[in-house]
């Protein structure tokens, strides 16, 4: 696919996919990326007992509200994030439509979203982008780990 970019960073919508509704387009079958760099912020240490070695996850929620509703996750295992210059590459395949993307890194390896992990925040919300997938991947979609959970 070629380069496109996302288009607004905060969304209170979503899309009941429990009820069969979807935000895809059915009729175009091909999979997109959604791109982007996460890094862990100089300005959050890790939370005690925390070594900085764990699983990074990318993921679609539902939509952009706590907690969030995961409809699939990517985890880059065995991520070393104990030095805060670190930038992580990710990948996130995705059909065309509008997807919600976030970022948490599970620093206790417990596959849960919760105390000793870190995450990307907005201000005092979740740092959750409104990512609209059309005709080409979508490159830039950066995320900053800012804040411990």
């Amino acid at each position: 696919g070629g380069t496109g970019g996302t288009e607004g960073t905060d969304t209170t919508e979503g899309t009941d996919t429990a009820e069969g509704t979807d935000t895809t387009d059915t009729t175009d079958t091909t999979t997109y990326y959604i791109r982007g760099v996460i890094t862990r912020s100089d300005r959050v240490p890790l939370p005690e007992g925390s070594d900085g070695v764990g699983t990074l996850n990318v993921g679609v929620v539902k939509d952009c509200v706590l907690p969030p509703v995961p409809l699939g996750w990517s985890g880059l295992y065995d991520t070393d994030l104990s030095d805060p210059a670190t930038e992580v590459p990710y990948i996130y395949p995705v059909k065309p439509g509008t997807h919600y993307v976030m970022t948490y890194f599970d620093d206790n390896e417990n596959d849960l979203w919760d105390a000793g992990d870190l995450a990307s925040l907005d201000g005092m919300k979740l740092d959750c982008r409104e990512v609209v997938v059309t005709d080409a991947d979508v490159e830039g979609v950066d995320f900053e780990l800012n804040f411990a959970i």
